[in-house]
């Protein structure tokens, strides 16, 4: 086999020549696309470069192929039904997906035992024995092997957190915006990492919400009513801050809920009769139909210093759940003095006071002039 990223270069041409050797191969033999991807071809062709180049870097993945290929085409084929992809958005979610630093082009097994699923770099890697969980008793092995791959698919597309230099930009000017809008004196510890953790939270409430809605449409099962039940949402000194949140999330249910209500203030999101459900939905799509995070940040720049103080307020204490939730199953130390209880209400207090408070100005979205709180560096002396 040639070298995994040759199947990123080659033609479709090129590509369909390894087919009679491909399907020669036990468990390849009678492998056929579940769909006609006629109107799609570039979704086919994108599916034809996973198979072949998760094949030729990984050996333990070539008996699972298969099956995870027709469960990525099961993921396209619902996200179309759904409305989160179409011709409009196709392209680009293909090339985020493509991306050689942070997309998915090459599937391999977990051996940590111990996690679901990971990416790294351009890989996803899935844990291919996963059990059942207590939190999602309708969905055997199969359907939760689809979850969680589903998940961090949803990482690669929904594109939130990897926006690193918008989210940058927009912390280095914040201080600058502030004092121009005449909002002084307000706190700002972590405030670069928060930040960012707090599009982070987000994203990985918006990928949790996708991988679930799609695998209980796709397998015919009644999803869960959202319901009020026990997260464990930091553990310090040994001892765990157990939280009641309503959610109907298998994993990462500590987020649904300041993501709805954040998703409250976001134009697109949120109407009179819109259901928690919706409202997810909508956020979903504002991600795979917009640059998510810089659509925030210039729909909370109207001139009003304290509607732009209270975006930074909400995703830095975001950051402080997002932190505190990993810390309980062992990523990174929980931030002491903080509960997440206390943030989760500082979060519904916050957003609760911005619903449906921004108008379209008639002129459209005011530009963001980044260029202008960055401090410039000097420039170097001609020869």
């Amino acid at each position: 086999m040639t070298s995994s990223n040759t199947f990123w270069e080659v033609d479709d041409q090129a590509i369909d020549s390894f087919t009679n050797d491909f399907k020669g191969i036990s468990g390849f033999t009678d492998f056929e696309f579940k769909y006609n991807w006629r109107n799609y071809k570039e979704i086919e062709s994108y599916l034809k470069r996973l198979m072949y180049s998760s094949y030729a870097r990984n050996k333990e993945i070539r008996p699972y192929l298969p099956q995870l290929i027709h469960y990525m085409e099961d993921f396209f084929a619902q996200c179309i039904k759904d409305g989160f992809i179409s011709k409009t958005n196709i392209n680009t979610i293909l090339e985020r997906l493509k991306d050689e630093k942070n997309g998915l082009r090459a599937l391999k097994p977990l051996l940590d035992k111990g996690k679901y699923g990971r990416s790294v770099d351009d890989v996803v890697e899935i844990n291919l024995s996963i059990g059942r969980h207590a939190n999602s008793p309708l969905l055997d092995p199969d359907d939760l092997l689809r979850v969680y791959l589903y998940h961090e698919v949803g990482h690669k597309i929904l594109h939130i957190h990897s926006n690193e230099k918008t989210i940058n930009n927009y912390v280095q000017a914040l201080d600058g915006m502030l004092e121009e809008k005449g909002v002084f004196n307000f706190e700002t510890t972590y405030k670069d990492e928060l930040v960012s953790d707090g599009f982070l939270m987000i994203e990985e409430c918006l990928a949790q919400e996708l991988a679930e809605r799609l695998t209980y449409e796709i397998t015919g099962k009644k999803r869960p009513k959202i319901k009020t039940r026990n997260e464990i949402a930091n553990i310090q000194g040994g001892v765990p801050e157990i939280v009641l949140v309503p959610n109907n999330y298998d994993f990462y249910g500590l987020f649904q809920e300041p993501t709805i209500e954040f998703g409250k203030t976001l134009r697109g999101c949120h109407g009179r009769e819109t259901t928690d459900e919706e409202i997810l939905g909508n956020m979903i799509k504002k991600a795979l139909y917009t640059n998510f995070d810089e659509q925030v940040i210039r729909e909370y720049n109207h001139g009003n210093g304290e509607l732009f103080k209270d975006l930074f307020l909400t995703l830095r204490t975001m950051g402080f759940v997002l932190r505190q939730k990993y810390a309980s199953f062992g990523v990174g130390t929980p931030i002491k003095g903080v509960t997440t209880e206390h943030c989760l209400n500082v979060i519904k207090t916050i957003t609760g006071r911005n619903e449906d408070m921004r108008e379209f100005p008639s002129f459209g979205f005011p530009k963001i002039e980044y260029s202008k709180y960055i401090p410039q560096q000097p420039s170097q002396p001609q020869p």
